[in-house]
């Protein structure tokens, strides 16, 4: 099977990095939903929610299916699970596939609909890297000292995807494009949060503006949001029910906190200390954190970012080859994806309750490269763990771009639920 593979990342998903040769493609149009996102009034400072809103409040459509007649001799084995789970919580999940240039007869389902979007994120700091670097404002040779990346670093925070990067790495000479390599291979929120700051809350909102990705809220630092979810009462009296109550007071906390991290080594000696006593948020609290100010973005809007990025469309010839590079370690790493595609290129994410991936492709069997993007919500504790291990929505994923019929079998299945077959 044509699966990525495992490894821990910031909350337990699967990336990594290098660099390779990527299929040549032919830039062209492709569809970009327009910004839809007016403004909030300028907070001060670096507050999280300089122009888009802070929280989204969580939103569903409706769907009376019935639960289609699944032949199941079609899918992977693996794949049932996540298919079987589309169908019976179709609310819960968002789906866009299309072949660039043939997006009419792609498949949409929640195609608009802001979800979690987890560790998928962090192709914003990629895109923004790699624009900064065309503007000359940022270099991937530039040195970065060690301590200022571990000032980042909230133990227990992300199943060890920070030190698992590291063994890698020269920790003596580690370079931006080091860090860019941690963000994607290992989706290291360390790494993440680091490019985030270099480049600016504010500059990463105006990002999501320019680049058309729809409804979306703003993307706050990894080190920000687990520090909020889980405070000691003796250094903060905020907590999830004061936070609704004042979405802008969340923005400011959890840069105030953050700040206070890395820039104070007894405040965060107190919060590493408590964290190693007490772990993790509870997954309940996580869940609920997630479910309320989780950063949202549509599958829209992220399938028309990887279309852009696969055609060239992105950056210039140099920065684009340089962020498709990052994306691409699957392709280089297993055999089975040489096989079936002539380029893949990913990015996933995963919080308690969440799963979300992106792909663009060139599969064999297509004249042009192909995007996806899949993301689950509310998935139940245990299924949610089961997943994690087994994979089945990323065994669904390669099902969609491997097989020439796969769009065309969901068009089906999705009538009869729909009570259209």
């Amino acid at each position: 099977a044509t699966r990525v593979q495992q490894t821990a990342t910031p909350q337990q998903a699967v990336v990594a990095e290098v660099t390779v040769e990527s299929a040549d493609v032919t830039p062209r149009p492709s569809p970009i939903p327009s910004a839809t996102i007016g403004p909030t009034a300028t907070l001060s400072g670096s507050a999280c929610g300089q122009l888009l809103p802070i929280r989204l409040p969580p939103t569903s459509t409706r769907y009376d299916w019935v639960t289609p007649p699944i032949d199941t001799g079609l899918l992977p084995a693996d794949a049932v699970p996540a298919v079987e789970y589309f169908f019976d919580h179709p609310e819960d999940v968002a789906l866009v596939v299309y072949r660039v240039g043939y997006e009419g007869v792609g498949f949409y389902h929640n195609a608009d609909q802001p979800m979690p979007l987890a560790s998928l994120s962090k192709l914003l700091q990629l895109v923004g890297y790699g624009l900064a670097v065309d503007a000359g404002t940022l270099s991937p040779d530039q040195p970065v000292a060690a301590a200022d990346l571990e000032a980042y670093y909230l133990p227990r925070s992300d199943l060890g995807a920070h030190n698992e990067a590291l063994r890698d790495l020269d920790e003596d000479n580690l370079t931006l494009k080091d860090i860019v390599w941690m963000m994607i291979r290992h989706s290291a929120n360390t790494a993440a949060d680091y490019l985030h700051d270099l480049l600016g809350q504010r500059r990463l909102e105006e990002l999501v503006v320019e680049l058309g990705l729809g409804e979306h809220s703003a993307p706050c630092t990894f080190l920000g949001r687990f520090l909020a979810m889980a405070p000691p009462a003796s250094l903060s009296n905020s907590d999830l029910d004061l936070y609704l109550a004042d979405p802008r007071f969340y923005g400011e906390d959890l840069v105030r906190m953050s700040e206070l991290y890395r820039n104070d080594s007894s405040y965060r000696a107190i919060i590493q200390s408590y964290w190693g006593q007490r772990g993790q948020p509870s997954v309940l609290v996580q869940r609920e954190f997630v479910a309320e100010f989780e950063t949202q973005g549509t599958a829209a809007g992220y399938a028309a970012l990887m279309a852009g990025l696969v055609t060239g469309q992105i950056g210039s010839p140099t920065s684009n080859a340089a962020m498709r590079a990052e994306l691409e370690w699957p392709y280089r790493e297993f055999p089975s994806n040489q096989e079936n595609y002539q380029v893949i290129g990913y990015k996933n994410g995963t919080l308690p309750g969440v799963l979300t991936t992106a792909y663009y492709a060139w599969p064999n069997w297509s004249d042009q490269p192909l995007v996806l993007v899949l993301f689950y919500r509310n998935i139940p504790t245990e299924t949610y763990q089961q997943w994690r291990r087994d994979l089945p929505h990323d065994s669904f994923a390669h099902w969609l771009m491997s097989n020439p019929n796969a769009i065309h079998i969901m068009h089906v299945w999705r009538d009869t639920a729909a009570g259209g077959g």
